[in-house]
């Protein structure tokens, strides 16, 4: 159904809006009525694999820093308390983007990924390998959970 506000964001940017918050371990406050919220909206609030990322056992605000110098094209990693690392992977350029995520250069960590989750299940990993591309549309994101052998 409709919500009594509709949002001037797009689908794609009410994601990254919502990823960065997680990414940055805000407080996640809303100002409308739940009973009033959208299918898919709802779905993204409630999104473990983000609230995971946002409720950080460490609590550290603002806790994900920035890799790169692409001002359209941003990725933020965030260190967890478990010893998992968060990635962040923003298009906030015009065109569409296809965005290297290199597992061996995230955080300064060389070792192997033993696991990546995809927080948005845009993609499943039949096997893990150090590096790919993402496509994402402008104002997209893609948001990833790696886990490192220990």
């Amino acid at each position: 159904g409709k919500s009594m506000h509709e949002s001037p964001l797009t689908r794609d940017e009410q994601t990254s809006h919502f990823a960065l918050w997680c990414l940055w371990s805000a407080p996640l406050l809303l100002g409308c009525s739940l009973s009033e919220l959208d299918s898919e909206t709802l779905s993204l609030l409630t999104n473990d694999d983000l609230l995971d990322i946002d409720q950080d056992p460490a609590g550290v605000q603002a806790s994900a820093h920035q890799v790169g110098r692409n001002p359209d094209h941003i990725a933020y990693v965030k260190p967890l308390a478990c010893g998992d690392t968060a990635v962040g992977l923003f298009n906030f350029g015009e065109k569409d983007a296809e965005l290297v995520l290199d597992f061996r250069n995230i955080a300064g960590r060389t070792e192997p990924v033993q696991l990546v989750l995809d927080c948005l299940g845009s993609r499943e990993f039949d096997e893990i390998c150090n590096r790919f591309i993402v496509p994402l549309r402008p104002h997209a994101c893609a948001v990833y959970r790696l886990t490192h052998p220990s």
